[in-house]
């Protein structure tokens, strides 16, 4: 006689297979979970700053060497400046110079001029009012002499001082002159009008002494 294999169960094949299955889901789970708290947390302790404390606070660890905070740059060493006077300047700010502005003219210009020939062997020194002015060897020269005048009664003395011979190119030789002429006009000027001279004074190559003449003028204002 053949003996049957016993039936077994649909419903409590099926139930078995349910409870493995959410057996599984809830250990995927439990695994996800560790991971993603592990991640954090290293994650989180990666990213917190690091707190300095002075030395010798019980339970400080000391900072290892070359280490560098987070939260504060650490240099090594100062930058050199090769030369102060490279350093960045601030910048400024120009501000615009307004046009200069015509000065107005105060009355008469008075100037002291020499003219005629070089080297007759004679340095004349011109005084204005005990104010001394210039000495004069040769043409060409224009001192200008308006300050040291005053309203009224002027002196002007010449002091012809004889030098020696070998300033004197002409010597003997009258015709060839130095002439002294103080002069008056709006400007200070070479060539000026025969009517702006106020007085001369003259020496020649053929005089050998020494002289001095004191001249006056009037200046009306």
């Amino acid at each position: 006689m053949t003996q049957k294999p016993p039936k077994v169960s649909i419903a409590k094949a099926g139930g078995g297979i349910l409870r493995a299955l959410g057996d599984l889901c809830l250990l995927l789970l439990l695994l996800g979970a560790a991971g993603a708290g592990g991640y954090w947390f290293g994650t989180i302790q990666r990213m917190a700053p690091v707190q300095l404390v002075g030395p010798g606070t019980p339970g400080a660890k000391s900072e290892a060497p070359n280490a560098v905070s987070s939260t504060t740059p650490k240099h090594t060493s100062e930058p050199k400046v090769e030369n102060p006077a490279e350093e960045e300047q601030p910048e400024e700010t120009a501000t615009p110079t307004p046009p200069p502005v015509a000065s107005k003219k105060h009355g008469k210009k008075y100037w002291v001029v020499s003219s005629g020939s070089d080297y007759i062997g004679y340095a004349i020194k011109v005084n204005v009012n005990d104010q001394d002015v210039d000495n004069f060897f040769a043409p060409g020269k224009a001192v200008d002499i308006t300050r040291m005048l005053k309203k009224g009664d002027n002196s002007v003395t010449f002091n012809a001082q004889e030098l020696e011979a070998k300033f004197n190119a002409h010597k003997g030789d009258e015709s060839k002159k130095l002439t002294l002429t103080l002069v008056s006009g709006p400007t200070i000027q070479e060539n000026f009008k025969p009517s702006d001279v106020v007085l001369t004074y003259q020496r020649n190559a053929g005089q050998t002494e020494n002289d001095t003449q004191t001249l006056h003028f009037t200046k009306s204002n």
